[in-house]
């Protein structure tokens, strides 16, 4: 039987309805459509009633009618009931369908009246409608809400995109091979943007050395659509300012592809786009999965990135060389982020700043191991950048080892506290949790937790992990401390010592400090030139910061920074630094300085976030500054890369 929609059906109705003729005008004046639109629902009409030898006839000036006798009236009407009975069921669900599209896809407003007009039904049918559309979200935590005659959708945006995708999902036939023809799809986004998406999608795969499992991609295609078409009609995703635990850590791992993939799509910077919208879509990749593609291995580069990782290795004391995941991934991450470094394209949001405070001490390793890197492809790197770097190592290193908790119960003064504290953190890693904990404090639950107590009292009933200590730690009692620790980390990862005791870290610390800001034979002529000079020279975080330049000239006003040595080191209030560093000059001539005649000035300016972990290198720097040659040295380097080698190479020398 002929297949006839429901206007053609209606139209048949009219025609049904009197003996009189109606013009074709009137026809596509009442439906919406042209005459030429008209002509074709009458041709399938005629095909459809010829069964019953009834036609249409049609006069010039005069119009159409329906040429039927008596008796094939009752087969007409029979014939009509019949389709009217399958468009009531096709057209409940098609209005449905509509209702939910106009709320997720559209305005976001159902106004009862007018929808009641436009498919020829009544008000409480549209509100039976929506009542059908209530029941299938509820399970969502989604709600349709009467406002002024109008319905609207309320719920969280995470809910209502995902209520979308499963309701296609569960809908609709939808995979890969037939997506631009899917005509359900096409009903709620357009073939453009369909095809949009696969080409940005399998663009971005390309570039990351991402290959998205098969036969779950179009999953991912369908949450783009979604994402891309909510966010442009002003609906975002909003999330929390916390990093996921440590299990949902490799959410990090796709993040940028994620963030690219909507860049792309929206044709936004990464960085104008809501941390929650990028998060949603590296959710969606790792529940749909994927692989990293076999590179096409340039040596060179595959080189460069194992003495990175071997570089970071030594400095963290774990040896992830073996790792062949984290090679693969920075292999595939390092493409796209040199492109990104060498044409300025800068990722900055929330993420980054969280991850430099939950892994504080290896975003900083990776940030001085990133020096191979850095010179290889001659890049300037950024924050963003040694931000996703980290998490690469972090989720690494993770697999190997988890960090210590080491309770320290010291029931002393403040001072002699510090003091064992002190002697401890040059024991354990800064990757461990070395943890003061008060006596008021102390109970069995929260000792459980511990992989090592040392206490300067005595405890009863302690287990093994248990150290009692003296007030000032004696070098015996350091001894079993050492082996206690070499035990808890044997088989799992090196013994290290801490960071701030690291030959190598120390000089790498300093190189990052400083990052070539050194200024040879500069003619200024007293301390306040000297210092504004520098200022002018700092990062334009810190210069652009009003009260940068006023608290080192501040601080200098409470005593002289210069020493007999024949330098001065002024240095910034933590509270106004933006980002740390180092900015280092030599006079042309001396200055005189606070009763010394000063040749190398050394501006210290550390943020409050970088304190402890800059602290054991700029230690270093001043146990050597106190030497009259050193700074002799210094001063008379004939270029940067002389007084940059000689600065590290003697902070170095007997360091640790």
């Amino acid at each position: 039987m002929i297949s006839i929609n429901l206007r053609q059906l209606n139209i048949l109705r009219d025609l049904a309805a009197g003996p009189r003729f109606i013009s074709s005008h009137k026809i596509a004046d009442k439906y919406g459509v042209s005459r030429k639109t008209v002509y074709t629902d009458l041709t399938v009409i005629n095909d459809a009633i010829a069964l019953f030898d009834i036609k249409i006839e049609k006069r010039p000036r005069m119009g159409i009618k329906l040429s039927v006798t008596d008796r094939q009236k009752p087969q007409l009407k029979a014939f009509i009931e019949k389709l009217q009975k399958k468009h009531i069921v096709l057209d409940q669900l098609q209005r449905q369908l509509q209702i939910i599209k106009e709320l997720i896809c559209g305005s976001g407003c159902i106004n009862i009246l007018d929808w009641s007009l436009l498919y020829f039904i009544s008000e409480a049918t549209v509100r039976r409608d929506c009542e059908k559309v209530a029941a299938l979200i509820a399970e969502d935590q989604l709600e349709l809400v009467k406002e002024h005659g109008c319905i609207y959708l309320r719920g969280k945006e995470e809910n209502i995109r995902k209520f979308l995708r499963n309701y296609i999902i569960a809908s609709f036939s939808i995979d890969e091979q037939n997506l631009i023809h899917n005509k359900d799809l096409i009903f709620f986004f357009s073939v453009s943007a369909i095809k949009k998406i696969i080409k940005i999608t399998e663009k971005c795969e390309r570039s990351y050395q991402f290959k998205i499992v098969r036969q779950y991609k179009s999953y991912l295609i369908l949450d783009l659509l979604i994402s891309v078409h909510r966010y442009k009609l002003g609906h975002f995703v909003i999330t929390g300012d916390s990093l996921p635990d440590s299990k949902e850590l490799q959410q990090f791992e796709v993040y940028l592809f994620s963030g690219e993939l909507l860049s792309q799509a929206l044709g936004s910077p990464i960085s104008a786009i809501a941390d929650g919208e990028i998060k949603n879509i590296a959710y969606s990749l790792l529940a749909v999965g994927y692989e990293i593609n076999r590179l096409v291995e340039n040596s060179e580069i595959k080189a460069t990135v194992q003495q990175f990782i071997q570089k970071v290795s030594l400095l963290i004391g774990l040896d992830l060389t073996k790792d062949e995941h984290l090679l693969n991934m920075l292999l595939s991450h390092i493409y796209p982020m040199v492109f990104r470094l060498r044409h300025k394209v800068m990722l900055s949001n929330q993420t980054t700043e969280e991850i430099k405070k939950q892994y504080s001490v290896l975003y900083n390793l990776v940030w001085l191991a990133a020096k191979t890197l850095a010179d290889q492809f001659d890049l300037e790197f950024t924050a963003t950048e040694i931000a996703f770097l980290t998490i690469h190592f972090e989720i690494a290193a993770e697999k190997l080892t988890k960090p210590l908790l080491i309770y320290v119960i010291c029931p002393h003064g403040l001072a002699m506290s510090e003091l064992i504290m002190g002697q401890l953190s040059r024991v354990f890693s800064d990757y461990d949790n070395l943890v003061k904990l008060e006596w008021k404090n102390v109970n069995s639950e929260t000792l459980a937790a511990a992989d090592l107590i040392i206490s300067s009292i005595d405890l009863e009933e302690m287990p093994d992990n248990y150290i009692k200590v003296s007030h000032i730690i004696t070098d015996k009692e350091m001894d079993h401390i050492r082996e206690q620790y070499a035990r808890l980390t044997k088989g799992r990862r090196k013994n290290f010592s801490a960071f701030s005791n690291n030959r190598l870290s120390v000089r790498l610390m300093l190189e990052r400090l400083l990052d070539n800001q050194v200024l040879l034979r500069k003619n200024c002529r007293s301390p306040e030139e000297c210092i504004t000079f520098l200022a002018d020279h700092s990062l334009a975080q810190n210069r652009e910061n009003p009260l940068y330049l006023q608290s080192i000239l501040d601080r200098e006003k409470l005593g002289s920074t210069s020493l007999y040595t024949g330098a001065a080191l002024p240095h910034a209030d933590p509270q106004h630094v933006c980002e740390s560093q180092l900015v280092m000059m030599t006079l042309q001539k001396p200055v005189s300085w606070g009763g010394n005649l000063v040749k190398v000035v050394m501006l210290i300016a550390v943020a409050e976030k970088d304190e402890t972990f800059c602290k054991e290198a700029l230690i270093s720097l001043y146990d050597k500054i106190s030497d009259p040659d050193y700074i002799e040295m210094l001063w008379l380097a004939k270029d940067r890369q002389s007084f940059i080698n000689q600065l590290l190479s003697e902070v170095s020398a007997d360091d640790g």
